[in-house]
């Protein structure tokens, strides 16, 4: 074992062992830095050159690229977790399953047996654990673990000749879009075969590929022959690896940038050295800067070997922030130099972030022409993102962008939710189907529901509908649709009432705005999600689980085929995706429907092999790789071959502490676990322990080593609501000027005029007493109302309560008629419970009386209060009152003006016109 430190990344080639090195399989520890060093110093600079990661799921598949395995070590660990007998304590279990599931894992992966944990003082959820823990070691479905020692050198080789193979196809059959479809005879005749050809024949497959690429080199001298040339050059090398590749012997391996141990990891280095075979840890190292890179000693004393450490003169010049950076960690002020070229940017919390870079990232994909590449669109971003944890932004992002991240979480899909919400209705105890707001809305939220010719969306008919059956929360389904006729009927009285302005003002409660077609219409689907579920889930019992899956996909699949909608291809690859993938479960296994769900989700939201080097924002732990990417001379170029600016996110001062990657999965603590008597233990506690210095290091590594480019860094002030995130404390002692927010460079606000050349013609007589006071009322009010929807409802519960009580007191003032008012009150809304019967009635009696107080109702102010809940708001020194606009002249040009492109001119905004507003929920200018 040796460790080889190197001071500047991009004279690797430099060392003075650089062409034996050179020959031997490189494994890194990010596909970024296999980005990196294959930019450059070329593809193919090195025989083999891939992740450590791929190499550990293709050598040790059975235990780390096995989802099939995982899922029954996943229903073990669940059925010991429900024979735990204390209701509470099966709960926390159950709640923390998959925490259970990667701890277990963990324990097994550092050989540490039960009786190496500690056994005195221990509370009963690790005394519980333990119990678990022991069941797993005599259970012989995990014994994979323990053969993982055992493999042969056939195997190794195997394992990195598929790597080789993979990259091949990866070339010249998943990504060929590159070379357009010049190669797609020949790569449709064997290259999705590949894998399974002889040596002899994929020799020869090469070949006829490179024959082919010369003959295009020949007659094409543009951009796309630099494509040919490169890939060319490529397959000669793959043919070079691959060539009597069984017979070669492989005596060393280069790991570079490992600084975070696994226990996988480990358990692989002491297989290769136990197999004679010689691991050389790359790093980089420079003993300038003791402090920062001692952290790169601490996490290598396990080796007992020293750090070989090459020195060679920089070739670019290191920004002053980097050497400031420095010159406080290695105490070294008298250094230090003033500088204002870096501004620190505060995010006030992720959306703003996840905006920040949306748009970046947006603007990058737009430019591109052709078929999708996520590669290419992030070489294309004018900024480059990297966290010091990128998973929480990451997972936003994935939402708006999910194709960028290819292995996509099930739930990303509409139909992925709607199969989950499908379990999630299903009541396992009394078997039935239970009523759930939340999981309706993501029933509905999937476009597999065939419209016709209906307006609204399924989910857009709930949001006006859902108050009515608020007090079905967790109901019967069968109830839900008896509401629903009782809706339909209730609509078709209010529809037969002859007196126009009398069915207005029932129109304005959401629920009765809509028609027949648009309730028969939700009422099918409902009727559709009941058929599915109870076809699905029988009698609630024990059922085969491939069966149940099958019987799932099936019923989907009729419901996905009846759509007619373009956008639901996306749906159908996926379900049959899902397909593919199930059917490799064992198919003898019973389950209850509660474990099956439970099972799916485990299942599906296993990404098997996400790169993570296709993450919008890459994490820390991929700098090294990123700095290579980036351009050391960029400054010296014009400026319209810029290289991009770099932006460091996340450096908060917690953030920076790395907490979120270095605590155990629950039960697990250190005190629980006996480090000091397991070797693999004790190494892991100690690069935990040092990833807050790896962090630290980092930061500097990429501000030192990135060259003269333009770099900024941020964080986020408020991730929750208990603590204000501040910049990390070494930028903060370099007292860098800190901005509230981020603009866009290349949006100059200065230059943005606006430019009529004609204005539009309206009639002055098209404007309406309600648009007069919708635009005097407040802008957006005013493009809801009168310009997008016409007179809207009121949908939220609070609001219609509030217009009841006016509806009802208005009734009993001009009607005189205070008999069965609750059950009047009971025939518009059934969901009402006698607490609010009492508050509408009383409040509707109070309204009665100050109308009869005046002795009438004025039309004006009744046809306000019915729109806008009351005639007057009131802020502090601020009073006003509808009742003064009228329509004038001087409002109504205002309202051209308006349209015609000139501002705003309204009234000062009031926070209760916000609180009682029938658009409040969607307005975007609240």
């Amino acid at each position: 074992m040796r460790i080889i430190g190197y001071n500047d990344p991009r004279k690797l080639n430099e060392l003075k062992e650089w062409n034996e090195l050179k020959e031997y399989h490189h494994f890194c520890i990010s596909q970024t830095l296999v980005q990196g060093l294959s930019r450059e110093y070329g593809r193919n600079e090195f025989k083999v050159l891939t992740t450590i990661d791929k190499l550990i799921k293709k050598f040790y598949r059975e235990w780390s690229n096995n989802p099939e395995n995982d899922v029954n070590h996943f229903l073990d660990i669940r059925r010991y977790i429900e024979m735990i007998e204390d209701n509470k304590l099966r709960k926390a279990f159950i709640e923390n399953r998959m925490e259970v599931y990667n701890s277990i894992r963990f324990l097994l992966e550092c050989d540490i047996t039960s009786s190496e944990l500690k056994k005195e003082g221990l509370s009963k959820e690790k005394i519980e654990f333990i119990k678990i823990y022991e069941k797993i070691e005599k259970n012989p479905n995990w014994v994979e673990i323990k053969e993982l020692d055992s493999k042969t050198m056939y195997s190794l080789k195997e394992s990195i000749k598929e790597i080789i193979i993979d990259e091949i196809e990866n070339e010249t059959v998943n990504k060929r879009g590159n070379i357009k479809d010049e190669l797609s005879t020949i790569v449709d005749e064997v290259g999705k075969e590949f894998h399974l050809l002889t040596d002899e024949s994929k020799s020869e497959y090469i070949d006829e590929l490179i024959s082919t690429l010369d003959k295009k080199i020949l007659k094409i001298k543009n951009e796309r022959g630099k494509i040919y040339k490169r890939l060319r050059a490529k397959l000669d090398l793959y043919k070079e690896v691959l060539i009597d590749f069984d017979e070669k012997t492989i005596n060393k391996v280069i790991f570079h940038g490992v600084h975070q141990f696994t226990p996988i990891m480990l358990k692989l280095i002491n297989y290769l050295e136990k197999n004679n075979i010689e691991v050389i840890f790359l790093i980089n190292y420079d003993e300038n800067f003791n402090r920062l890179y001692s952290t790169w000693d601490n996490v290598y004393k396990w080796t007992n070997c020293k750090i070989e450490k090459y020195r060679v003169n920089y070739k670019y010049d290191s920004l002053k922030i980097a050497k400031n950076y420095a010159a406080i960690i290695e105490g070294d002020f008298e250094k230090l130099e003033e500088d204002n070229s870096v501004v620190i940017n505060k995010f006030d919390n992720y959306t703003e972030m996840s905006n920040y870079v949306s748009k970046v990232y947006s603007k990058a994909r737009e430019t591109l022409k052709g078929e999708f590449n996520g590669t290419s669109v992030l070489a294309n971003m004018t900024e480059q993102f990297y966290s010091v944890d990128g998973t929480n932004i990451n997972d936003i992002l994935r939402v708006y962008f999910p194709e960028q991240f290819e292995q996509k979480h099930f739930l990303a899909y509409p139909v992925g939710q709607l199969i989950l919400a499908i379990y999630n209705l299903w009541d396992e105890n009394k078997n039935q189907i239970i009523m759930k707001e939340g999981i309706i809305r993501e029933c509905l939220a999937t476009n597999i529901w065939t419209t016709k010719n209906i307006l609204y969306s399924p989910l857009e008919i709930f949001e006006m509908i859902k108050v009515y059956f608020s007090d079905l929360e967790d109901h019967n389904i069968d109830e839900y649709i008896s509401r629903i006729d009782k809706l339909k009927s209730r609509i078709n009285k209010i529809n037969s009432i002859n007196n126009n302005s009398k069915k207005n003002d029932y129109k304005r409660f959401g629920f009765y705005r809509l028609n027949i077609e648009e309730i028969e219409f939700f009422k099918n689907i409902i009727l559709e999600i009941k058929y599915i579920i109870t076809a699905l889930m029988g009698d609630g019992k024990e059922t085969n689980m491939i069966n149940h899956y099958k019987s799932l996909l099936l019923l989907l699949s009729e419901k996905i085929n009846e759509s007619n909608d373009d956008s639901i291809k996306k749906e159908i690859k996926f379900v049959q995706e899902i397909k593919e993938r199930l059917d490799n479960l064992d198919s003898r296994r019973n389950e209850s429907i509660a474990a099956i769900k439970e099972t799916l989700y485990f299942y599906l939201a296993q990404n098997k092999c996400e790169d993570t080097s296709n993450w919008i924002v890459r994490d820390f732990n991929q700098i090294d790789g990123g700095v290579l990417l980036a351009d050391p001379n960029a400054k010296e170029r014009n400026s319209k071959d810029k290289k991009p600016i770099y932006h460091f996110m996340e450096v908060s001062d917690n953030d920076m502490k790395g907490k979120s990657k270095t605590n155990l999965s629950w039960p697990l603590d250190e005190e629980f676990i006996n480090k000091d008597n397991n070797k693999i233990l004790k190494i892991i506690s100690n690069c935990k322990k040092e990833y807050k210095n790896y962090l630290r290091f980092a930061l500097f590594y990429a501000l030192f080593y990135i060259g003269e480019i333009d770099i900024k860094i941020s964080y986020v002030e408020n991730k929750n609501d208990n603590l204000k995130e501040e910049l990390y404390y070494i930028l903060k002692l370099l007292n860098l000027k800190e901005e509230n927010k981020i603009i866009l460079e290349d949006m100059n606000f200065k230059d943005i005029k606006k430019n009529i050349k004609s204005k539009i013609t309206i009639s002055e007589n098209l404007i309406s007493n309600l648009d007069i006071l919708n635009y005097n009322f407040c802008e957006e009010r005013f493009l809801y109302e009168s310009l997008i929807e016409g007179e809207g409802s009121f949908n939220e519960e609070f609001l219609i309560n509030q217009y009841l009580k006016i509806f009802i007191g208005i009734n009993l003032f001009k009607n005189f008629n205070k008999e069965n008012l609750e059950s009047r009150i009971k025939w518009i809304v059934p969901y009402a419970n006698k607490t609010l019967l009492n508050d509408i009635e009383f409040a509707a009696i109070e309204k009665c009386k100050y109308f009869e107080s005046y002795g009438r109702i004025d039309l004006d102010y009744e046809y306000i209060i019915k729109n806008y809940i009351f005639a007057k708001f009131t802020e502090e020194d601020i009073i006003e009152s509808l009742l003064k606009y009228k329509k004038s002249k001087k409002t109504v040009n205002q309202i051209l003006d308006y349209l015609n492109g000139e501002n705003y001119i309204g009234r000062k905004n009031i926070s209760d016109k916000c609180l009682y507003c029938k658009y409040r929920s969607i307005c975007a200018g609240r």
